[in-house]
């Protein structure tokens, strides 16, 4: 698998941290049992057996009533996103519904998303997750085995402000590295039938490692801004915008990393390639258009072309004008690397 990020190979740590059982929507009687050590155990889906007609009244009940739980968390999350942008004065007109800040409901969504398609298939799931998880274990031990070759060649950032941020990036960034398990022709196989339970355990770990670095950054820009270039240097720098990236579940932390980060790139004490990416990810969630055509769409059946997700200007002179600006490549360019990535769209037969 690639390495992508900042220093995958300094990872720090091995166990995988557990989501929060702390919660806004009180969860349904079926699952307060799964609730352990703070965090949701999915344990034996037996929570889930409901979804099957043949389990009987009494657990289609109690499906229905997480089912119903799931929309009310959803709902009360998403709401709540939107009054702390309205205080902060930034819209949220295209604010997509989702578990926003609520630790359970982000957890428990996750857990009902894992696919079993019969009663026997959820029967395996507890099995099957044991299973993913030996594996999940493995890779993570591999992440850690270059830290001493790269920290013998890379000394420790000489400012504890640049350390916390730069090491607060080393779980989520072997987080999301490892959904890409496959990619790469030297990865180990991963059997087909463990792969949703393996990109399960790989949100979990993210979404938790997220939370913790949401709290980070919101403290650190809260008492001094936004970490310059000057001051911290660019890995530091770059750590605080990855940071900001990926705090998906506070909206208003990203915009006011943006209007932090929108003076400083203009005079060079920020990267204006990483103002451009998150203007475009905050943008595209609450107002539904991007400037710089960083974020593409997933690939459309018959089209050879990676789709781009909606543009201000949709003139591609303009949008190469705009990456330009901000220090990117022409946008075939990037989306060539894209595709090199991820993978070619596939061209209509």
């Amino acid at each position: 698998m690639r390495m992508r990020g900042l220093g995958l190979a300094l990872l720090v740590g091995a166990m995988m941290p557990g989501t929060s059982w702390a919660q806004a929507t009180p969860v349904p009687d079926v699952l307060k049992s799964y609730g352990k050590d703070g965090t949701f155990d999915p344990g034996d889906f037996g929570w889930m057996a409901g979804r099957f007609a043949a389990e009987g009244a009494a657990a289609r009940a109690a499906w229905q009533s997480v089912a119903a739980y799931k929309e009310a968390c959803i709902a009360a999350a998403t709401g709540k996103a939107k009054a702390e942008l309205a205080m902060i004065g930034a819209e949220s007109t295209n604010l997509p519904p989702g578990p926003y800040g609520d630790e359970a409901c982000r957890a428990i969504t996750a857990a009902m998303a894992i696919d079993a398609g019969s009663e026997a298939e959820r029967a395996a799931l507890p099995a099957r997750l044991a299973e993913a998880r030996q594996l999940w274990n493995f890779a993570l031990a591999g992440g850690r085995m270059g830290i001493g070759a790269v920290t013998s060649a890379v000394g420790p950032p000489e400012s504890e402000d640049a350390q916390m941020l730069i090491g607060a990036t080393f779980r989520e960034q072997l987080g999301r590295h490892m959904l890409s398990w496959g990619v790469d022709e030297g990865d180990p196989p991963l059997p087909a039938r463990l792969k949703p339970l393996f990109d399960y355990l790989g949100w979990t770990m993210i979404a938790g490692e997220d939370r913790k670095n949401r709290e980070k950054l919101r403290a650190y820009m809260a008492e001094k801004g936004w970490p310059t270039i000057s001051a911290l240097g660019e890995k530091a720098s770059h750590a605080a915008w990855l940071l900001a990236q990926h705090a998906d579940d506070d909206p208003a932390l990203q915009v006011r990393a943006l209007r932090l980060m929108e003076p400083l790139a203009k005079a060079g004490e920020a990267s204006k390639s990483n103002y451009a990416y998150l203007y475009d990810r905050v943008m595209l969630k609450l107002a539904g258009r991007q400037r710089y055509a960083t974020q593409f769409g997933g690939c459309e059946a018959g089209r050879a072309i990676r789709p781009l997700r909606p543009m201000e200007d949709d003139d591609p002179a303009h949008i190469d004008a705009a990456r330009a600006e901000m220090g990117l490549e022409p946008l075939a360019v990037y989306r060539k690397e894209m595709d090199e990535a991820f993978g070619a769209c596939a061209a209509a037969e």
